[in-house]
């Protein structure tokens, strides 16, 4: 459970809460299972974020592999979370969200998890970044990045990507979060029983990362009022109740006590490599 006593849901929302998650769960569960049978799937699509797995990476991934397997069937569509599993408490947003929500994270597949040496066709989605770098991913090389969806400066990276929606233009972002792009192709879609927890886990973290679509923040786009909207119409809660509680657990002294030195640092890790003389 949150450390906080307070949780944003409206109060009808119960038993939607329960049927929605309940339907994102099995599609959970049903991909992790079809990764260990024999024969392995032909083709695999793994979607994955970046290396500091904040809450867009993860969140985006989640839902747009959800996504891809209401309108792909000819390949498994994998949300591959980019660390370890253990470091997953680290985040404490997504915890309490994933908590609260109910979604089952065993049933998640962890970049330690996953069967990189699969006999299969195995295609990657970039989303909340441009060029494939997790060390944690062995013959990274042989990888073939087939789609990127990502708001932050274009490394010129996997030109030859089927599709590339790199939001970013004239030195700035076009959105706040990989979550609002997501938004917009959640709504291309038919509408699930899912749609309603993936509505609110996107609306969340849209909130966090325009900073509850302040203005004088400097992150909020047309792009993220606009899907946020959407999204408001189906969540579980409000976009300004969930910034308030998500902010909360993020930054709550209770969770960062309990870390290290060392856990405080694999937070938010990012490695950058600069070009010598």
């Amino acid at each position: 459970m949150s450390v906080t006593s307070f949780t944003p849901w409206r109060v009808d929302s119960h038993t939607a809460r329960r049927s929605s998650v309940a339907s994102f769960n099995e599609f959970l569960r049903a991909t992790r299972s079809a990764l260990t049978q024999s024969p392995p799937p032909a083709s695999v699509h793994v979607l994955m974020g970046n290396e500091a797995a904040d809450a867009d990476s993860i969140v985006s991934s989640l839902v747009y592999a959800f996504v891809h397997s209401q309108r792909y069937s000819e390949a498994l569509h994998v949300a591959v979370l980019p660390i370890p599993r253990a470091e997953l408490v680290l985040r404490c947003d997504v915890t309490a969200l994933f908590q609260e929500l109910g979604v089952d994270t065993h049933a998640l597949v962890f970049v330690d998890e996953f069967p990189w040496g699969l006999k299969s066709n195995v295609k990657v989605t970039l989303m909340d970044h441009n060029a494939l770098s997790n060390k944690k991913i062995p013959q990274l090389g042989d990888l073939q990045v087939v789609e990127i969806v990502d708001h932050h400066s274009d490394l010129g990276q996997h030109l030859d990507a089927e599709k590339r929606e790199v939001a970013f233009a004239d030195g700035n972002a076009l959105v706040a979060s990989t979550c609002t792009l997501v938004a917009e192709r959640l709504k291309e879609v038919a509408s699930h029983d899912a749609h309603k927890l993936l509505s609110t886990m996107l609306l969340g973290v849209i909130a966090l990362d325009s900073i509850n679509f302040d203005p004088s923040a400097k992150k909020v786009t047309p792009r993220d009022v606009k899907a946020a909207e959407e999204l408001e119409k189906t969540a579980f809660a409000t976009k300004e109740e969930l910034f308030k509680w998500l902010q909360a657990e993020k930054f709550n002294p209770a969770h960062w006590g309990a870390f290290t030195l060392e856990n405080c640092l694999q937070v938010d890790y990012k490695e950058f490599t600069f070009a010598t003389a």
